[in-house]
């Protein structure tokens, strides 16, 4: 029998099991081996989560040319588990910002209700958006320009950002060194600010570059 999974009853897994059914089975037929070797419900859980982590990393070039409307959606969903994890401890913010999913810090609350289908939920948005880059992708989108970073950093500031925020958060090995609580801080804000650009254009072009490394990382 399949173990009681807090995925198997998820929107994300009725989703994955209405669009890739083939991939959905082969998952189940793991987990039932899984099972029959006596592993944990974390052990199997474990496989899924990262089961998923391997299904998005290999399909991110299709989640990346979905609509608009579909990255939007992650970057919610991903700034609303970096909020939460945040509230458990910036170490748990940090190992899902540094490690994705399966990082071992985060693994735990995949039974908690209240955290669990906050996770599922950014995995959903990400299948939706593989979903719809490959049925109808966006064929010209743009790199963001330096007007496009220069909209991005005026809302910053009016956030409280400084100019050593921006310098540090351009720096990829200072902001690897930085504390727990400011990298998280300063991601969050990142990304929140980014989904709420009145410039459409600009939204668009800025949150397809910055989710890059979150679908495909």
């Amino acid at each position: 029998p399949l173990p009681e999974l807090p995925i198997f009853k998820s929107k994300l897994w009725q989703f994955a099991q209405q669009e890739f059914s083939d991939w959905t089975q082969e998952q189940i037929a793991v987990v039932r081996r899984l099972s029959a070797e006596d592993k944990t419900k974390e052990e199997a859980n474990k496989y899924l989560v990262n089961s998923f982590v391997r299904f998005r990393r290999n399909n991110a070039h299709h989640a990346l040319v979905a609509p608009s409307a579909d990255l939007n959606g992650i970057a919610e969903a991903f700034v609303e588990n970096l909020r939460v994890l945040t509230a458990q401890g910036a170490q748990a913010c940090y190992a899902f910002i540094s490690n994705g999913e399966a990082t071992p810090e985060v693994a735990k609350y995949y039974f908690e209700p209240s955290i669990g289908p906050k996770l599922e939920a950014q995995m959903l948005a990400i299948l939706k958006a593989i979903a719809s880059g490959k049925s109808s992708p966006i064929a010209t989108r743009q790199p963001p320009s330096a007007e496009d970073f220069n909209k991005l950093s005026t809302e910053l500031g009016k956030r409280g950002w400084s100019a050593e925020d921006l310098r540090l958060f351009s720096d990829p090995i200072a902001l690897s060194k930085a504390k727990p609580e400011l990298v998280c801080r300063l991601v969050t804000e990142w990304f929140a600010t980014q989904t709420r650009l009145e410039d459409e254009a600009a939204r668009d072009q800025l949150i397809a570059a910055s989710l890059r490394p979150v679908i495909g990382g």
